[in-house]
């Protein structure tokens, strides 16, 4: 899988200037997907897996969330602090 989703998102990036990363955060159901998203540069700490369950986590061990109490965080999580009407 990451395979071809390294290639995919790499050329997304390319689309931007070589000083901006494009990717905030990523979401999927694989450990590829984690290294999918390493590679591009998401930081480690903006990767969430999501479980068969629903659950979902990061590799802080101690957050573990679901889509409904994410939808509750989303604004503190994903705050763009350089958007004035993000603040």
């Amino acid at each position: 899988p990451q395979e071809f989703k390294i290639p995919a998102l790499e050329n997304i990036r390319s689309l931007f200037a070589s000083s901006h990363n494009p990717f905030y955060s990523g979401f999927g159901n694989r450990v590829t997907d984690l290294e999918s998203y390493l590679k591009v540069g998401v930081p480690k700490h903006r990767i969430f897996i999501i479980k068969p369950s629903g659950n979902i986590q990061t590799n802080n061990t101690l957050f573990h969330t679901t889509y409904d109490e994410l939808n509750v965080d989303v604004d503190s999580l994903f705050m763009d602090t350089n958007n004035k009407f993000s603040k």
